[in-house]
């Protein structure tokens, strides 16, 4: 099975571009993090999707052991990479909210 070219290249090329655009010269940017951690919530799906088939993404149960064994891999290797993007994202929400208590 090949992975979808718009959907690996597009949220690869998102994840990388969000992560160098995390910290400006002005500082931490907040909208960048929330995408950062829309797009890596979306890889997270995407990827259990392949692997354990999702009705909400359209996507079949992948059999190839092969197959199977790399998004294995690869889940094994995006976690610690999500798991730092969520807290991340959650520490610039609060530092956001607390210089900006009006919203």
């Amino acid at each position: 099975m090949r992975f979808p070219k718009r959907i690996s290249w597009r949220y690869g090329q998102r994840l990388g571009r969000s992560a160098g655009e995390l910290m400006t010269f002005e500082g931490i940017s907040p909208e960048t993090a929330v995408l950062l951690g829309k797009d890596s919530n979306t890889f997270r799906d995407i990827t259990d999707g392949f692997l354990n088939g999702s009705e909400a993404l359209h996507l079949p149960v992948t059999k190839d052991q092969g197959t199977r064994d790399k998004l294995t891999a690869l889940q094994t290797a995006f976690g610690d990479f999500h798991l730092l993007v969520q807290s991340f994202s959650l520490i610039c929400n609060l530092l956001w909210r607390r210089n900006n208590p009006s919203c």
